[in-house]
């Protein structure tokens, strides 16, 4: 069945030349990871675009970014909750990585015997989730429930035993 209610899903995007805030305008059961990871896009339009301090000067118009020059983004609002859905036996393994100029910790879900380092070498989506996010930024730290993170921008990745 095709999702044709879509709405505005408040983001923030963190790309290589600086940070957009706005909206996405998707389905309403589609999670935002499955929007960046379609193969046929190559542009996110972002609705109602602000831009960082230091960003440059944009109109209230639709703001299409190339999606390579993403280097992660979250959700403004509580993230889509696939309600009733069982994925398996998942289990969650605390990645420390550095991703542009940002140090993130998160969790990547993994099968039980499912190793988090070649998940970062799963080539089949552009973009993997991280749950439970601390950002450390040159502007700030911050938390986040959910991060869609580029694969092609991490620098570097390891496990960290110290976070449970």
């Amino acid at each position: 069945m095709i999702d044709v209610e879509r709405h505005d899903r408040g983001v923030c995007i963190e790309t290589v030349s600086g940070r957009v805030d706005g909206a996405l305008h998707i389905g309403r059961t589609i999670r935002t990871l499955d929007d960046l990871n379609q193969e046929s896009k190559e542009f996110v339009v972002v609705r109602q675009p602000k831009p960082d301090p230091t960003g440059r000067h944009l109109t209230d118009a639709p703001l299409a970014l190339k999606r390579t020059s993403i280097l992660f983004l979250y959700e403004r609002t509580v993230p889509l909750q696939m309600d009733g859905k069982r994925f398996g036996n998942f289990r969650a393994v605390p990645l420390r990585m550095r991703v542009g100029r940002f140090h993130v910790e998160g969790f990547v879900h993994t099968s039980a015997d499912g190793d988090a380092m070649k998940r970062l070498s799963e080539s089949r989506h552009p973009f993997m989730a991280l749950t439970s996010v601390l950002v450390e930024s040159p502007d700030g730290d911050y938390t986040v429930p959910f991060l869609a993170v580029n694969r092609d921008h991490i620098i570097a990745a390891q496990q960290d035993p110290a976070r449970t």
